[in-house]
């Protein structure tokens, strides 16, 4: 969207004296208008369609034999994602197609993954989930490739500036891994996760230089690896939190508890595990310009991580993130995660 910022200068005036006179040189007090700024809110993409100002994602590519035993994985961030909204047909139902390409190859390691692949999902496939929000899910294969994907609605706040997603592929090695990537000539599966936060970033001149502000947050992860007493994810989490951004002092803080659990992925995502949780998450990072990164700390010495993301809307309204956790090396847990929040001071 562009940035409107006027300034009007008034010109020079001359008044003439009287008689053989001289003038007087007048110059009015320039006056400067305070910039405006216009926003595209979720609200603007589900009504019109169109595609997000930006994206802040990252991806993680997996590799497991088929016992769940041995695990081998890649995390990075990407730019590789479009999303395109659909304009709502004469039935108000809309769909939405995301376009997910990055490339792991190196020098180093040239049979590491090159990604490439689509999806699209629709808003007729709405579902309540047992954490009592809506989200879009869908759930479907072809050629032999199986694909999730998770979208947050937030039914409260429909015109917020940022919303949330979750792609996830599976699919056998055997006939689709062309790679090698680590686990040569195994008995494999493969599963490429992508998260995503996506909307219309806060304008740099519109973001806070000063005070702070509190956002109440709800985020979505999934969870994979094997517990010491043998049995292995994926699991599927949903999570609550609040963040908290100090703008004179340039950092942010947060936390998040995840206590609603389901398995992972297919269409049992929506079916609750009672009684498990995955702990807290705290969150402790550096804002610059308008967006921010930093470290995540999973439960109490449990694990490590990191973060990113960004302020999205008016005046720093809303906040988006991406983030990837690990168990620590001395855990008897062998786990690592990838997940999204987002949030807003008055949600």
């Amino acid at each position: 969207m562009r940035k409107v910022f006027s300034i009007i200068i008034s010109g020079l005036l001359i008044s003439c004296g009287g008689g053989g006179g001289g003038g007087t040189l007048v110059q009015n007090t320039p006056q400067v208008t305070t910039p405006t700024y216009s926003y595209e809110s979720q609200l603007d993409l589900n009504t019109n369609g169109g595609s997000p100002n930006d994206v802040i994602g990252r991806v993680m590519t997996i590799r497991y034999t088929n016992d769940g035993a041995n695990y081998s994985w890649l995390w990075q961030t990407t730019s590789g994602i479009e999303l395109t909204f659909s304009q709502p047909d004469v039935n108000g139902v809309q769909s939405l197609k995301v376009d997910l390409q990055h490339d792991f190859r190196t020098d180093e390691n040239p049979d590491r993954p090159f990604l490439n692949y689509e999806s699209t999902f629709s808003s007729s496939e709405v579902t309540q989930t047992w954490s009592g929000r809506n989200f879009l899910f869908s759930d479907f294969s072809y050629d032999g490739i199986r694909i999730t994907s998770i979208g947050f609605i937030d039914d409260a706040e429909p015109a917020s500036y940022v919303s949330q997603g979750m792609t996830i592929t599976n699919y056998d090695c055997e006939y689709f891994c062309e790679d090698s990537f680590l686990f040569d000539g195994w008995d494999l599966y493969k599963r490429d996760i992508w998260v995503m936060v996506a909307g219309d970033p806060t304008k740099s001149g519109d973001m806070p230089s000063s005070g702070s502000a509190s956002y109440n947050v709800l985020g979505q992860m999934v969870v994979f690896g094997r517990f010491a007493n043998g049995s292995y994810a994926p699991y599927y989490a949903q999570g609550d939190g609040s963040f908290s951004a100090d703008f004179s002092a340039r950092n942010l803080t947060g936390s998040m508890q995840w206590d609603d659990v389901a398995g992972c992925c297919g269409t049992n995502t929506d079916v609750r595990k009672a009684n498990m949780t995955f702990g807290s998450t705290s969150f402790d990072g550096t804002i610059s310009g308008v967006q921010f990164s930093g470290d995540v700390t999973w439960g109490d010495a449990y694990g490590t991580g990191s973060f990113s993301g960004g302020f999205f809307g008016p005046n720093a309204s809303d906040i988006g993130g991406v983030f990837n956790i690990k168990t620590d090396t001395d855990n008897d847990d062998y786990l690592f995660g990838q997940g999204t929040f987002t949030g807003c001071k008055t949600c």
